[in-house]
């Protein structure tokens, strides 16, 4: 899935000619005009966008329609163009789905809709006048818009919320359009109206028996996932053994493509799902090809994303991003997904929420104790601990989600200039359950884990639909509970595709140990790179307490390790950003060696 890289001029003003300036920058860039029109002008390269009614704008990117089968759109009626139009893009996102774009231009206005769950970028900012809108900085920059310094607050709030977005980025001056919202430019002022919110379908609690929605999930799983790759003749999959990646294999299996699967092994025992996955290739009849990651692989200093806005990349991924690449070169499918998401998707919860949710919504009774004998065989808990952790979280908090923080080395200057930090899906509307709001909060968390940077090789997770995202979200949270199992309705709906280890399993691997060694063996390039660093010289951090976590030979405490090698994580874009030239966001990273199928081990579903 090749998305389009694009470049928006949004002028109803344009007090300095502007515009006049873009069109031979962009020539250097191959991005050639693809839209022209009232205070808009729109450069992209990809397939040829969708023009709507009276040339009032266009759709850029891929885009498919919510009924039938799902097909790829490349024209609308008359009457829907007009819609659409009219509904500055809103009509899209009740009718369809996709990585799109919606511009449109109506004379004293120029705006772009962003739908939820896109991977297709949207960053802006305003410059000599006009606001420049594009898929990444490389662009803002050849423009002009300088790109090099970093917003220090939003670094400290990034820091302090683990990653949760706001409209604005680690960018100065650089914006970002959020999942489901609409940006406005008009000869006064830009602003950002919603056009989606999740509530509007946690509200809407979907009725039906277990065994009626989880069929339900499943045609539409194989719908949206045959969708997005029905075009295609070859796609590579991450198949780590897991439940969410394992429902992805099986539904590429049944849709046509040629399909080949990788697993990367960790080393330890929390990280070897190696029997899962063999169980699911030879279940489904697919080739799997085993890579174990070496730590010499990765470079803690370097930044795999130096043309993203936000230092979301995580050093130990390096080594499975190059697997992917290595097999993509391997097979020539140059696309590659992962069952990224599904966890939240799905609704893997182990909380009291759902307990909570059956409470309010239908009192107590023999369905209460059913949940509650659930989660309570799910977390360990006992039956009478399940029961009062649900009627604390029902009647003794508020119902919104609390986004957790995390302090551990800021310093008392990083903790202030973070400030307080909220998002618009965390505000939960009056009639909203607990387990709705952990469920949508849980989704938030997602755009972290899925952005990346364009390449060569197309990487995404295609169960991140918005047609499964509004489904799922509308299933009461119970729902998602059966026989101390959490995302039981999607186990149910993949039950008999999926080997039974699989389908119920209730462990699985992580890659704990690979991170603890990665981080024992980089100590001391550690210490180097964080103290004294940028975001120590900018006063962030707490510099005693990291050398103290960082001596020689003291065992760290606790999961203190994960966290300074996400520091050092946020430290690595920030060199990159301030002192490298930026990258295209489509190059590829750098390979240590020459990528052959010779790189790979043998396959051993073949043997």
């Amino acid at each position: 899935m090749r998305l389009p890289r694009y470049l928006a001029v949004a002028a109803p003003r344009d007090p300095f000619g502007f515009r006049r300036c873009v069109a031979p920058i962009m020539a250097e860039t191959g991005l050639p005009r693809v839209f022209s029109g009232p205070g808009l002008d729109i450069y992209g390269d990809g397939p040829a966008p969708v023009l709507l009614a009276g040339n009032s704008g266009i759709v850029l990117g891929p885009i498919f329609r919510k009924d039938g089968a799902m097909d790829g759109v490349t024209v609308f009626e008359d009457d829907q163009l007009r819609r659409i139009a009219g509904s500055r893009g809103k009509q899209l996102i009740e009718h369809c789905w996709g990585d799109y774009l919606a511009f449109i231009a109506d004379g004293g206005a120029a705006s772009v809709m962003r739908p939820p769950l896109s991977y297709l970028g949207c960053l802006h900012a305003g410059h000599r006048g006009v606001t420049l809108i594009a898929s990444d900085l490389e662009l803002l920059a050849r423009c002009g818009v300088p790109v090099e310094e970093p917003d220090w607050s939003e670094i400290a709030s990034h820091l302090r919320t683990d990653g949760l977005r706001g409209p604005a980025t680690c960018v100065q001056g650089v914006g970002e359009l959020l999942w489901g919202n609409r940006l406005v430019v008009t000869k006064d002022e830009t602003h950002i109206e919603p056009c989606w919110l999740p509530w509007d379908f946690a509200l809407a609690a979907r009725s039906g028996s277990s065994a009626d929605l989880a069929r339900e999930l499943r045609e539409l799983t194989l719908a949206c996932v045959k969708a997005q790759v029905r075009h295609l003749v070859a796609v590579d999959a991450m198949l780590s053994g897991g439940l969410d990646s394992s429902i992805l294999t099986a539904c590429l299996a049944g849709s046509g493509v040629q399909l080949t699967c990788l697993n990367i092994t960790y080393g330890d025992a929390n990280g070897d799902e190696r029997l899962y996955a063999r169980a699911v290739a030879a279940h489904l009849g697919v080739p799997l090809f085993e890579i174990e990651p070496r730590i010499a692989e990765v470079d803690l200093a370097r930044c795999a994303t130096p043309g993203l806005a936000r230092p979301i990349a995580r050093a130990f991924l390096q080594t499975s991003r190059l697997a992917k690449h290595r097999l993509a070169a391997a097979t020539g499918a140059a696309n590659v997904v992962d069952g990224g998401g599904g966890d939240s998707l799905f609704a893997s919860m182990q909380s009291a929420a759902p307990i909570a949710d059956r409470l309010l919504r239908e009192g107590p009774g023999r369905g209460l104790l059913k949940t509650a004998a659930d989660v309570a065989r799910l977390t360990g808990a006992s039956l009478p601990q399940a029961v009062t952790a649900g009627l604390r979280r029902a009647y003794l908090r508020r119902r919104a989600h609390r986004w957790p923080v995390d302090e551990r080395f800021l310093s008392r200057e990083g903790i202030a200039i973070a400030g307080k930090r909220s998002h618009p899906w965390l505000k939960a509307p009056r009639g909203a359950l607990p387990g709705s709001a952990t469920h949508i909060a849980n989704m938030i968390v997602v755009e972290n884990l899925i952005e990346i940077a364009n390449s060569p090789v197309a990487e995404w997770s295609p169960l991140m639909a918005q047609p499964l995202l509004e489904f799922c979200l509308s299933v009461p949270s119970w729902l998602w509970f059966e026989n101390g199992h959490n995302r039981a309705l999607a186990r149910r709906a993949f039950e008999d595709l999926l080997p039974p280890q699989i389908a119920w399993r209730r462990g699985k691997g992580t890659p704990d140990g690979f991170v603890a060694a990665l981080f024992e063996t980089n100590r001391d390039r550690l210490s180097d790179l964080l103290i004294g660093g940028m975001i120590d010289r900018a006063g962030l951090l707490d510099s005693d307490a990291m050398r103290a976590a960082l001596a020689p030979d003291l065992p760290i405490k606790g999961y203190d390790y994960t966290r300074l090698l996400r520091i050092a994580d946020v430290e690595a874009w920030l060199r990159a950003l301030k002192h490298q030239v930026l990258a295209p966001s489509h190059a590829p990273p750098p390979a240590p060696t020459a990528v052959t199928s010779a790189a790979l081990p043998p396959d051993p579903s073949a043997a």
